[in-house]
């Protein structure tokens, strides 16, 4: 990777973050930010990647990046339960008009955005007054995308990231603070009850 390309990965094989200069600036960080602004941004992204050291990949590695079973065998089920719920809940979802989102494609990137939401809203949380509004509004900026139908198709058959819309809309949705923080109630297009949101982490 380029210290230009605005992209990250993690590395199981060495249980390493990378993060080029390219994506530590702006809409993913900036100096003059807010906390909520930065956490819904680089934030989000940085956590994204730690938890894909625990995802449906990352998970086969111990910490010294060896293929490794470290799990419980309750650990495992949990998980594995946790992980079909979140390809359910990502699966079958209309990102254009005759195509649709395959939630077993995306599953390990979608663990890791629903990661990377619970850890940062967590730590957002131990702020006075957290501007939660910022912060999703930031992570909905980072993501945002113009594709042709063309590009929308090619990418629903070979990109491991939700389609962008979905990647941010079906991940917020999960999580009580992106309800409260927008008046999402029963009667709007957005609302998903409590009993039928997914997170693994």
């Amino acid at each position: 990777m380029n210290v230009y390309d605005v992209n990250a990965y993690y590395n199981p094989q060495n249980n390493e973050i990378v993060f080029p200069a390219g994506i530590l600036q702006e809409p993913f960080y900036s100096i003059s930010a807010s906390p909520a602004e930065n956490y819904g941004g680089i934030g989000t992204v940085i956590a994204h990647e730690i938890t894909h050291a625990f995802d449906t990949v990352g998970g086969k590695y111990d910490e010294m990046g060896n293929a490794k079973n470290w799990w419980t065998e309750d650990d495992y089920r949990n998980f594995k339960e946790r992980t079909k719920r979140v390809q359910e809940f990502y699966d079958g979802l209309e990102i254009v008009a005759g195509i649709e989102s395959d939630g077993e494609l995306t599953l390990f990137e979608n663990i890791a955005d629903l990661g990377a939401m619970s850890c940062c809203l967590e730590v957002l949380s131990q702020y006075e007054n957290p501007d939660y509004q910022a912060f999703f509004k930031s992570n909905a900026v980072i993501w945002r995308q113009t594709l042709t139908r063309e590009m929308a198709d090619y990418f629903s058959n070979v990109d491991v990231h939700s389609n962008s819309k979905i990647r941010v809309n079906r991940t917020v949705v999960n999580f009580d603070e992106f309800s409260e923080t927008f008046g999402i109630n029963e009667t709007d297009g957005m609302y998903v009850p409590p009993e039928e949101r997914v997170g693994v982490w």
